[in-house]
């Protein structure tokens, strides 16, 4: 997760379920489409009742498929926001679906995503994410239950989850490609753990679901055991709410550490690399600002009390309207990230009731 604003807690329920699939077309047997994975998240691009590209996020914690009413708009496909439609057709490279349900939703990271690629849509196939590669892959098969890597799921609603060990402990984590941290565990569980430092607040995440809440982040002062695979010391995300079903998210920032196989059919899936063990990632380091998008600039959402840019009067509500020199129109999370997460300060425009001013917002490191 970066300090802008999370997708991890989506505010649509996508259609998805036994018949959201009516037809698939795997020519060859197999299909293999080139992704882009800005900060660890998948995106493909898919035709849509011949026309697009969309780019989806290829997303296992959403359960069917969204399109985002801009572009479906765009490109003349489905109905009135919060409509379903079924798609007559929808095609990744050699592999086309027919008869996919989905939901036409409002926008979420505009300019970076037009909806999400949810579970419904690959439920009979297995899809391989390599992120090194950067492809993904849709086939027919079965994991073995004893091969290299693979993992049981265990379904959460109609979701997936997986056990881990961390720091010894068991917790029982979502399986998200699309969601916007590492591994993110709620507060009751985190509460239990060794960390280096205390968390502190690095930023902040927003959702329809809960607002506007406090990311807090420290570096976990022992492994995960993720099957054969250890992460020495990675910095942990602690949200400060509390989910019946498990104990937190297992998100894009570590599954893009691996080539990642779902085979939803076998309730299975399985992890691998070239080496056993994830070294610890670097230090959290940032401004202390969080944004959301719109078309011509950034909104800031919230901004991390005592950081530089509190220290600097910075305030929710203002504007960016330009970032080191360049206009923040159209910008998606990895502009942003480029700017928020550097080591260097960072020069801004800043719009606040029509006046603005140029500040200079050293960055500071927040988890060493």
């Amino acid at each position: 997760m970066t300090s802008s604003v999370s997708a991890n807690a989506q505010p649509m329920t996508a259609p998805g379920g036994p018949g959201a699939v009516r037809q698939v077309s795997l020519a060859g047997g197999i299909a293999e489409a080139p992704i882009t994975s800005p900060g660890g998240r998948a995106i493909v691009e898919v035709m849509v009742n011949g026309k697009g590209p969309f780019r989806l996020g290829i997303e296992t914690g959403m359960p069917g498929v969204v399109l985002f009413d801009a572009a479906a708009r765009h490109f003349g496909v489905g109905g009135a926001p919060g409509s379903v439609t079924v798609l007559d057709s929808l095609t990744i490279g050699a592999l086309t679906l027919s008869g996919v349900k989905a939901l036409i939703g409002p926008p979420i990271l505009p300019g970076l995503l037009d909806g999400f690629l949810g579970l419904s849509a690959y439920a009979e196939l297995l899809m391989t994410i390599d992120y090194d590669a950067h492809t993904v892959r849709f086939e027919r098969g079965e994991l073995a239950a004893q091969g290299a890597g693979v993992l049981p799921l265990v379904p959460v609603g109609p979701l997936f989850a997986l056990d881990l060990l961390v720091a010894g402990k068991s917790a029982r984590t979502l399986f998200d490609t699309q969601g916007g941290v590492g591994l993110m565990l709620f507060a009751d569980f985190a509460g239990t753990l060794p960390f280096q430092a205390a968390p502190v607040i690095t930023g902040y995440a927003q959702s329809p679901a809960f607002g506007v809440a406090a990311k807090r982040q420290a570096r976990l002062n022992d492994i995960v055991q993720l099957g054969p695979y250890r992460l020495d010391k990675p910095v942990i995300t602690v949200q400060d709410f509390f989910d019946p079903i498990g104990n937190g998210i297992l998100g894009m920032e570590v599954l893009s550490k691996f080539t990642v196989t779902l085979d939803q059919s076998h309730r299975r899936v399985r992890f691998s690399r070239s080496t056993s063990v994830v070294e610890p990632p670097p230090p959290v380091v940032a401004h202390g600002i969080t944004v959301t998008f719109t078309p011509a600039s950034l909104r800031v959402v919230a901004v991390v009390p005592g950081s530089p840019a509190a220290k600097l009067g910075m305030v929710a509500g203002d504007i960016i309207v330009s970032a080191n020199g360049r206009a923040t129109a159209n910008w998606t999370p990895a502009d942003w990230a480029a700017v928020e997460l550097s080591a260097s300060e960072a020069t801004l425009v800043v719009e606040r009731d029509g006046t603005q001013r140029s500040v200079v917002v050293p960055s500071v490191v927040f988890v060493p």
